[in-house]
């Protein structure tokens, strides 16, 4: 079944975690299963998202790193999370990170 715009934006605020305008479970069950499909795919490419920081790695544990965004707060980001693009003399480093985490906190 193919989705209009309005249904594939539903599709978008429910994968997001927003709270839909509107949706009934009680509607046509093709079309239920149809932007549930929809959200899924939505959830999946927002997995593959990554997010590309600048600024410099302060410090760190073992599983995590602090990180000073240019022009912006000091962060930890866990180790397993984060790829360590660049490291330079100066406020030049680059990390990339996934786009849930960067939502998550409030970084994209």
């Amino acid at each position: 079944m193919k989705l209009t715009k309005m249904q594939k934006h539903l599709a978008y605020q429910m994968a997001i975690g927003e709270e839909p305008e509107t949706f009934h479970e009680s509607c046509n069950p093709e079309l239920v299963e149809a932007i549930k499909k929809q959200i899924r795919r939505y959830k999946k490419e927002a997995q593959n998202e990554t997010v590309t920081l600048t600024g410099q790695v302060k410090n760190g544990t073992e599983k995590a790193i602090r990180f000073s965004i240019l022009n912006g707060p000091t962060i930890w980001i866990p180790r397993s999370i984060a790829l360590v693009l660049e490291r330079a003399l100066g406020p030049c480093d680059q990390v990339e990170i996934p786009g849930w985490f960067a939502k998550k906190n409030q970084l994209a």
